[in-house]
């Protein structure tokens, strides 16, 4: 998948040119699992409702339209609610469309005028790595992940994906990045993988002046109903029998400060609605998290409720959520390395 390396398993070093820019790879053995995520036809009322609820139809109050960031002419439009979109897809448009952007570090004009190198860190399907390599097309763009890239993903000359484990070490030098980018891997990691591993392995590969970036979302809702309240609930459980910290978001600047080599640290959010009275914004976040919930193993169990039982609850939380103008916050934390 653009320029996919395989490193020797006899050394500890392997180099690569993307884009014009060599790296050095360090070694890094991985033996990555894919989870086969199973589909409810609980999505079977939104996609035959789908064409009729377009952001046009709804009517949002001034105080809405502020506080959910609706745009009368965005950069980035909500997609069309009948393509064809997996959960990652989702979840980027939707959070594409709240920020309006794709990153908050200021190192746009560097990134678009004279180049640069991104890291993107758990880049699941590749599309947010594809989009910065689309649109910074003299920066040199990669993607990690634990699992390969699907084949069918589109190729750009300035990107490349590897696999690898954050948590064994990233497979680079010191200094080799200008942004190291990492999101939505809130059930991926302990808040002790986060402050020991993550965060420091993103600080150590950066460049003395370049930034590190988190996008993350606790796993909470506002606004929401007593089955979303359960499920919610059950999910967090299930987090947490893995030592998952579901509420990470006011460690992350105390990580970030731990390490004692970043500046400038930032933090902002931004609401994201969900449910259809939110227009096809708030469509593809209940897709999502209908998407989410029901990929998550084990949750009917924990809920003690049969697969149709569980499937009712998905469709009563979709109700809540229109009923009660449910939302999520998400957040940008960024830093500059000293």
């Amino acid at each position: 998948m653009g320029n996919c390396i395989s490193i020797d398993p006899n050394h500890n070093k392997a180099s690569n040119s993307v884009g014009g820019h060599n790296f050095i790879l360090l070694k890094n053995n991985n033996d990555p699992n894919t989870n086969n995520a199973t589909k409810s036809n609980v999505f079977k009322k939104y996609k035959d409702g789908t064409t009729k609820k377009n952001t046009e139809q709804i009517s949002l109050d001034k105080a809405d339209s502020l506080r959910f960031q609706i745009f009368e002419n965005p950069i980035y439009p909500v997609p069309s609610m009948e393509e064809n979109m997996d959960r990652l897809q989702l979840l980027h448009y939707t959070i594409r469309y709240i920020w309006q952007s794709n990153f908050s570090s200021p190192i746009l004009d560097q990134l678009k005028f004279s180049g640069g190198r991104v890291l993107d860190i758990g880049c699941g399907n590749g599309t947010w790595a594809l989009e910065i390599a689309n649109d910074f097309p003299k920066t040199t763009v990669i993607g990690l992940d634990l699992k390969k890239i699907p084949k069918d993903q589109k190729k750009t000359e300035n990107l490349a994906f590897f696999e690898a484990d954050v948590l064994d070490g990233l497979p680079f030098e010191d200094c080799t990045f200008d942004l190291v980018h990492i999101r939505h891997l809130v059930n991926a990691f302990t808040s002790t993988q986060w402050e020991r591993n993550v965060i420091p392995e993103m600080v150590r590969v950066t460049k003395p002046g370049g930034w590190i970036e988190i996008c993350e979302t606790d796993l909470k809702f506002f606004n929401d109903g007593p089955t979303s309240q359960k499920l919610m609930s059950a999910f967090r459980t299930l987090n947490q029998s893995q030592g998952v910290m579901t509420i990470i978001t006011p460690f992350i600047p105390k990580f970030i400060q731990a390490t004692k080599q970043t500046t400038h640290i930032q933090t902002m959010t931004r609401d994201v609605p969900i449910g259809s009275w939110a227009g096809n914004t708030g469509l593809m976040a209940i897709k999502d998290t209908i998407l989410t919930f029901n990929a998550a193993p084990n949750l009917a169990a924990i809920l003690n409720v049969s697969q149709e039982k569980f499937a009712e609850l998905l469709n009563e939380m979709t109700d809540e959520m229109d009923k009660n103008r449910a939302f999520y916050r998400n957040f940008r934390f960024y830093a500059q390395k000293i």
